[in-house]
């Protein structure tokens, strides 16, 4: 479920209730929640019976141009998997690092 930043825990169950399933499957469904701020995803959590909070199982980062610059997904309190990307002058990436192995993009005119 997208929902925005800030939003309320009972805000989240009422969205959850909105999509027509039953009490009983939300009840046994795994849950998650994205909060989005300015149309983009910025943290994505796991939520129990009670549509709290359990854990951030991913995370978003971006540059003051709205780019992408950081993705990461986490289990726990450890980051499982991190994928970072830089750009050029010409907002076209530069480089992509993908957990700790670093890949250059080269363009064709």
């Amino acid at each position: 479920l997208f929902m925005p930043s800030g939003s309320s825990n009972s805000q989240i169950e009422n969205a959850f209730k909105s999509l027509g399933y039953s009490d009983q499957a939300l009840l046994l469904a795994e849950k998650t929640v994205v909060f989005v701020e300015k149309g983009k995803p910025v943290n994505a959590f796991s939520l129990n019976e009670t549509y709290s909070q359990v854990a951030q199982i991913r995370s978003w980062t971006y540059n003051k141009e709205q780019q992408l610059t950081l993705y990461e997904e986490q289990m726990g309190n450890t980051v499982t998997k991190s994928i970072a990307f830089t750009y050029r002058k010409d907002q076209l990436p530069a480089t992509m690092t993908i957990d700790r192995k670093l890949y250059f993009y080269s363009y064709e005119k």
